[in-house]
């Protein structure tokens, strides 16, 4: 023990002729230390943990792909119909039309307006994720047929975070009027802090008019789509049926649908892969800090810079991701953000 106490003093007093070398030894290793934590967390959560969806083994996410243009995750309301139709692999399929909204006249602690993430989900969107309203209820069937309520009002679920911040967890806050982008809406329900889709939570969202498949073009990509696979049903299978219903829909029309493809990913999976591409993000973010730490004048990444939380309200200008409707969420690098805590299954 006498010996290990004098090897301590011994390093010590080389560290204090040396305070330059010893800084930069700290910090490399806080650095280490960091993003090591960083990963073990990362693959904790997503692989090890169960994520936010009911049976998330069967859970899948079909992403459209053009190899001659770039990656989509986006696809047509067109073309999640004619999947959603044709496919025999599939037990439920869901879109959800990820939006920005403003939010004004109600609320107990502010009456100003504020933004917020909302979006609008078919039908199948809580019966495939296997979450429910944990107050008040569910959209009925005619209210994602356009149907509102007796004055008109467009019916919305409210996520749990919303509620209690600016609500105040009003437990009858069911039937309360707010407004939407200026239109009148009323809260049926709240979401539990868990309801995800693909890319992150929403405080708002509303029933996805079925009417809207019809009117829209099938060049217009901005739905992201889940689907849950039939008992027994592989992924391979998935993805060969959904395969060949493309190169049928490109045969029946060719402007639109030439040289795409639908791929079928696994929801962990997906959710995994899309995290490790955010890792060299963390370290390019943490590794500026500490060369400031150490008084250098430079970033040694300048190219890299933080995403921004902007909105692109006409469509995508970067790389990787097609039209967005308003409210579109994308990164600088033109993919589509997503915030790691949207997927655990307890609030952050």
């Amino acid at each position: 023990m006498r010996g290990v106490v004098e090897d301590l003093r011994f390093a010590v007093r080389l560290l204090a002729k040396n305070p330059g070398f010893m800084l930069a030894a700290v910090l490399t290793l806080c650095l280490g230390i960091a993003l090591n934590t960083c990963a073990f967390g990362i693959v904790n959560a997503l692989w090890f943990r169960p994520l936010a969806v009911r049976d998330d083994a069967r859970v899948a996410v079909v992403a459209t792909v053009n190899p001659k243009k770039s990656v989509r995750v986006y696809a047509s309301l067109p073309d999640f119909a004619d999947w959603t139709a044709q496919n025999g692999v599939f037990e439920r399929t869901a879109a959800f039309v990820e939006r920005t909204s403003n939010l004004s006249g109600a609320g107990t602690d502010t009456q100003e307006p504020e933004r917020v993430s909302s979006g609008e989900m078919s039908a199948s969107t809580l019966d495939l994720l296997g979450i429910f309203p944990m107050l008040g209820r569910p959209f009925l069937a005619g209210e994602y047929k356009g149907a509102g309520d007796a004055n008109g009002a467009r019916p919305v679920l409210i996520g749990e975070r919303l509620w209690r911040r600016r609500f105040a967890a009003d437990p009858g806050i069911a039937g309360r009027e707010i407004r939407i982008d200026g239109r009148r809406a009323v809260i049926v329900g709240v979401l539990p802090y868990r309801f995800r889709f693909i890319y992150g939570g929403y405080q708002v969202v509303a029933p996805l008019d079925e009417s809207a498949v019809a009117r829209a073009a099938r060049d217009d990509r901005f739905v992201q789509v889940m689907a849950r696979l039939k008992p027994g049903e592989t992924p391979e299978r998935a993805h060969a049926e959904v395969g060949a219903i493309s190169e049928r829909l490109a045969r029946e029309y060719p402007k639109t649908n030439q040289g795409w493809e639908a791929r079928v990913v696994l929801f962990r999976p997906f959710v995994f892969a899309t995290a490790m591409r955010m890792y060299p993000t963390l370290l390019a973010g943490a590794l500026p800090r500490t060369r400031r730490a150490r008084g250098a004048g430079r970033e040694p990444f300048p190219h890299r810079q933080a995403d921004a939380d902007g909105r692109n309200p006409a469509g995508a200008g970067g790389r990787g991701v097609g039209p967005l409707p308003a409210g579109g969420r994308l990164s600088r690098t033109g993919r589509p953000r997503t915030r790691l805590s949207s997927f655990f299954p307890t609030p952050c």
